[in-house]
């Protein structure tokens, strides 16, 4: 859950980047798995196919956390779990 003073993302932001949507940005393995094991990545969710962390990635600098979600081992596309295990 966030606290009060966690950073947001400006809604000037979120509008303009729903009227001209940003590139889409591929994120790689390892940025992706340091995120995960950052001291700072959340678990906000937990659901029969995986769990949800919200993380810092470099790569969406500005906008504060993003969501990742891990799926648990066996389930489709399970890499990411397969990964850190």
């Amino acid at each position: 859950a966030m606290e009060a003073g966690d950073a947001e993302v400006p809604s000037a932001l979120l509008h303009e980047a729903i009227d001209a949507p940003p590139p889409v940005l591929e994120v790689g393995a390892a940025e992706v798995r340091a995120a995960l094991e950052a001291a700072g990545a959340e678990e906000v969710g937990k659901g029969g196919f995986g769990v949800v962390y919200a993380v810092e990635l470099p790569s969406f600098s500005g906008w504060g956390r993003v969501a990742i979600k891990r799926a648990l081992p066996g389930q489709p596309d399970d890499s990411v779990s397969n990964m850190m295990d």
